[in-house]
C-alpha cells in the first residue's frame, strides 16, 4: 500500500533518520543521506523478493528474474528447515492514536506453533541497532492490533545465492520498547519544524 494518508506516519520513515553502526562500531549517515537511486533499486529488489515469497505463501504463481531467485531460495530453505507455517504475508497494521502505520512483511508460526513477527532482509550487512526498534514497534502495532506474537521477533537476512539464511533474533524489552517510543517521538518532532 503506497498511497497512504500523509497523517500516517510508516515505521519506515522513522527507520530513516536513526543512523547505522556497522560492525567495527562505527557510525554511518542515516539512510537519506545515501544515494536515492541506489536506495531504491535496492528497494525494488526487496519489494519483489517480498512478492514472491508472499505469493510463495499463497501457494500463487510469481515470475523472479536471475537476482531475486537466489533470495527466494535462501527463504525456501528456511522456511523447510523451520517447518514455518506462514499464518499472513504482507500483513499492513495501524495504531490509531499515534497514527503509526506498518507493513509487517510475515506473521508465522513455527514448530511449536507460536506466532512470530518474521521481517525479510535483502541486505549484505545487518543493521541490527534500526532491526531492533523495527521489531518493537512492529510488536507495538500487533499489540494495539489484539495480535498475540511472541516477544521475539525474527529477522531474516536472505541470501543472495540461495544458501541458508542469517536469522537475527531480538526480544522486545521495555527498554528496547521505550527505545522505539523515544524515536517515534524524535521524528515527530524533528518533522514537525
Amino acid at each position: 500500500m503506497t498511497d497512504l494518508d500523509p497523517k500516517w506516519i510508516r515505521v519506515s520513515s522513522i527507520l530513516a533518520i536513526i543512523p547505522s553502526k556497522d560492525s567495527e562500531g562505527k557510525w554511518h549517515y542515516p539512510v537519506r543521506a545515501i544515494d536515492q537511486g541506489v536506495l531504491q533499486r535496492k528497494a525494488d529488489l526487496g519489494t519483489s523478493v517480498h512478492a514472491a515469497i508472499a505469493a510463495h505463501c499463497r501457494d500463487e504463481f510469481c515470475p523472479v528474474n536471475a537476482k531475486e531467485e537466489g533470495f527466494l531460495e535462501s527463504y525456501l530453505k528456511w522456511e523447510k528447515e523451520m517447518r514455518l507455517m506462514p499464518h499472513e504475508t504482507e500483513k499492513r497494521l495501524f495504531h490509531e492514536d499515534m497514527k503509526l502505520t506498518g507493513c509487517i512483511d510475515m506473521l508465522a508460526k513455527l514448530a511449536q506453533n507460536n506466532v512470530f513477527i518474521v521481517d525479510f532482509k535483502c541486505t549484505v550487512s545487518a543493521d541490527p541497532m534500526k532491526w531492533q526498534i523495527q521489531a518493537a514497534l512492529y510488536s507495538l502495532l500487533a499489540s494495539v492490533n489484539n495480535i498475540p506474537v511472541e516477544k521475539t521477533a525474527l529477522f531474516v537476512q536472505l541470501d543472495p545465492k540461495g544458501k541458508a539464511p542469517k536469522v537475527h533474533k531480538y526480544t522486545i524489552t521495555d527498554g528496547l520498547m521505550a527505545s522505539a517510543i523515544s524515536w517515534y517521538n524524535a521524528y515527530i518532532y524533528l518533522t514537525s519544524k
